[in-house]
Protein backbone atom coordinates (compact mmCIF):
# COMPACT_ATOMS: atom_id res chain seq x y z
CA UNK A 1 0.00 0.00 0.00
CA UNK A 2 2.89 2.35 0.78
CA UNK A 3 4.26 1.70 -2.72
CA UNK A 4 1.00 2.91 -4.34
CA UNK A 5 1.01 6.12 -2.27
CA UNK A 6 4.58 6.98 -3.29
CA UNK A 7 3.92 6.15 -6.95
CA UNK A 8 0.70 8.18 -6.99
CA UNK A 9 2.43 11.15 -5.38
CA UNK A 10 5.30 10.92 -7.88
CA UNK A 11 2.94 10.78 -10.88
CA UNK A 12 0.90 13.69 -9.48
CA UNK A 13 4.07 15.76 -9.06
CA UNK A 14 5.16 15.05 -12.63
CA UNK A 15 1.72 16.03 -13.99
CA UNK A 16 1.80 19.25 -11.98
CA UNK A 17 5.24 20.18 -13.33
CA UNK A 18 4.22 19.44 -16.93
CA UNK A 19 1.00 21.46 -16.81
CA UNK A 20 2.54 24.51 -15.13
CA UNK A 21 5.65 24.58 -17.34
CA UNK A 22 3.55 24.62 -20.53
CA UNK A 23 1.51 27.57 -19.29
CA UNK A 24 4.57 29.58 -18.30
CA UNK A 25 6.43 29.10 -21.58
CA UNK A 26 3.69 30.16 -23.97
CA UNK A 27 2.83 33.80 -24.63
CA UNK A 28 -0.86 34.59 -24.36
CA UNK A 29 -2.16 36.30 -27.49
CA UNK A 30 -5.42 38.13 -26.92
CA UNK A 31 -8.28 37.89 -29.37
CA UNK A 32 -9.66 41.40 -28.77
CA UNK A 33 -7.57 44.56 -28.71
CA UNK A 34 -8.73 47.28 -26.27
CA UNK A 35 -8.45 49.91 -29.02
CA UNK A 36 -9.69 50.25 -32.59
CA UNK A 37 -7.15 50.22 -35.43
CA UNK A 38 -7.33 51.25 -39.08
CA UNK A 39 -5.70 49.36 -41.99
CA UNK A 40 -2.16 48.39 -40.95
CA UNK A 41 0.35 48.70 -43.79
CA UNK A 42 4.08 48.83 -44.49
CA UNK A 43 6.30 50.44 -47.09
CA UNK A 44 9.96 50.57 -48.02
CA UNK A 45 11.72 53.91 -47.73
CA UNK A 46 15.34 54.84 -48.50
CA UNK A 47 17.46 55.50 -45.46
CA UNK A 48 19.85 58.47 -45.29
CA UNK A 49 22.80 56.09 -44.98
CA UNK A 50 24.01 55.14 -48.46
CA UNK A 51 22.88 51.80 -49.84
CA UNK A 52 20.39 51.05 -47.08
CA UNK A 53 16.64 51.13 -46.93
CA UNK A 54 14.17 50.59 -44.15
CA UNK A 55 10.80 48.96 -43.87
CA UNK A 56 8.28 51.01 -41.92
CA UNK A 57 5.08 49.51 -40.49
CA UNK A 58 2.25 52.01 -39.94
CA UNK A 59 -0.44 51.35 -37.34
CA UNK A 60 -3.26 53.92 -37.55
CA UNK A 61 -5.34 54.21 -34.37
CA UNK A 62 -9.02 55.11 -34.81
CA UNK A 63 -10.10 54.96 -31.17
CA UNK A 64 -8.05 54.55 -27.97
CA UNK A 65 -10.44 55.17 -25.08
CA UNK A 66 -8.31 53.31 -22.52
CA UNK A 67 -5.11 55.19 -23.54
CA UNK A 68 -3.29 51.93 -24.29
CA UNK A 69 0.38 52.38 -25.16
CA UNK A 70 1.68 50.15 -27.94
CA UNK A 71 5.20 48.92 -27.19
CA UNK A 72 6.68 46.88 -30.05
CA UNK A 73 5.77 44.93 -33.17
CA UNK A 74 6.86 41.54 -34.54
CA UNK A 75 6.70 41.45 -38.35
CA UNK A 76 8.32 39.35 -41.10
CA UNK A 77 10.99 37.84 -38.87
CA UNK A 78 11.97 41.08 -37.14
CA UNK A 79 11.00 43.05 -34.07
CA UNK A 80 10.92 46.85 -33.70
CA UNK A 81 9.94 49.34 -31.03
CA UNK A 82 6.85 51.35 -31.91
CA UNK A 83 7.10 55.15 -32.00
CA UNK A 84 4.03 57.22 -31.25
CA UNK A 85 3.87 59.91 -33.95
CA UNK A 86 0.61 61.40 -32.66
CA UNK A 87 -2.56 60.11 -30.97
CA UNK A 88 -3.64 58.37 -34.16
CA UNK A 89 -0.43 56.81 -35.57
CA UNK A 90 2.31 54.44 -34.41
CA UNK A 91 5.29 53.51 -36.61
CA UNK A 92 7.75 50.63 -36.32
CA UNK A 93 10.98 50.96 -38.34
CA UNK A 94 12.89 47.85 -39.37
CA UNK A 95 16.46 48.27 -40.57
CA UNK A 96 17.58 46.19 -43.52
CA UNK A 97 21.02 45.16 -44.67
CA UNK A 98 22.92 47.20 -47.20
CA UNK A 99 21.96 46.67 -50.81
CA UNK A 100 25.58 46.66 -51.92
CA UNK A 101 27.41 43.44 -51.14
CA UNK A 102 31.15 43.36 -50.55
CA UNK A 103 33.32 42.25 -53.46
CA UNK A 104 34.35 38.62 -53.37
CA UNK A 105 37.46 37.26 -54.99
CA UNK A 106 36.61 34.11 -56.89
CA UNK A 107 39.57 32.09 -58.09
CA UNK A 108 40.65 28.53 -58.73
CA UNK A 109 43.57 29.25 -56.37
CA UNK A 110 42.22 29.10 -52.78
CA UNK A 111 45.06 31.35 -51.54
CA UNK A 112 43.71 34.25 -53.62
CA UNK A 113 40.32 33.93 -51.86
CA UNK A 114 41.89 34.39 -48.43
CA UNK A 115 40.39 37.85 -47.70
CA UNK A 116 36.78 36.88 -48.45
CA UNK A 117 34.38 37.28 -45.55
CA UNK A 118 31.93 34.48 -44.87
CA UNK A 119 28.37 35.78 -44.74
CA UNK A 120 25.84 33.85 -42.72
CA UNK A 121 22.51 33.24 -44.39
CA UNK A 122 19.89 35.69 -43.20
CA UNK A 123 17.78 34.12 -40.44
CA UNK A 124 14.69 35.37 -38.67
CA UNK A 125 15.29 36.84 -35.25
CA UNK A 126 14.28 34.76 -32.28
CA UNK A 127 10.56 35.51 -32.48
CA UNK A 128 8.21 33.49 -30.28
CA UNK A 129 5.35 33.70 -32.80
CA UNK A 130 4.65 31.75 -35.99
CA UNK A 131 3.60 34.46 -38.47
CA UNK A 132 3.13 34.66 -42.21
CA UNK A 133 4.11 37.72 -44.29
CA UNK A 134 0.74 39.46 -43.82
CA UNK A 135 0.53 39.05 -40.04
CA UNK A 136 2.11 41.01 -37.22
CA UNK A 137 1.95 40.79 -33.44
CA UNK A 138 1.77 43.94 -31.34
CA UNK A 139 2.87 44.00 -27.71
CA UNK A 140 1.22 46.57 -25.48
CA UNK A 141 1.06 47.41 -21.80
CA UNK A 142 -2.02 47.18 -19.62
CA UNK A 143 -0.84 48.51 -16.31
CA UNK A 144 2.27 46.47 -15.48
CA UNK A 145 1.22 43.51 -17.63
CA UNK A 146 2.48 43.02 -21.21
CA UNK A 147 -0.12 41.63 -23.61
CA UNK A 148 0.02 40.56 -27.27
CA UNK A 149 -2.40 40.86 -30.18
CA UNK A 150 -2.22 39.48 -33.74
CA UNK A 151 -3.16 41.67 -36.69
CA UNK A 152 -4.12 39.93 -39.94
CA UNK A 153 -3.99 41.36 -43.46
CA UNK A 154 -1.05 43.77 -43.30
CA UNK A 155 -0.71 45.27 -46.79
CA UNK A 156 2.25 46.72 -48.71
CA UNK A 157 1.93 50.27 -50.08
Amino acid sequence: MDYFKKTGAFIGLILLVITTSQCASSKKIKTKLPLELGQVYYQWTPDNEGGNSKKSLYIPVISNENAISLDSVYFQGQVAKLERINNSLFIGNFKTTAIEKPDLIMSSDPHEEYGNIFQKPKQADDIPFDLNNTQCVISYKEGNKTSYFTIEGVIKK
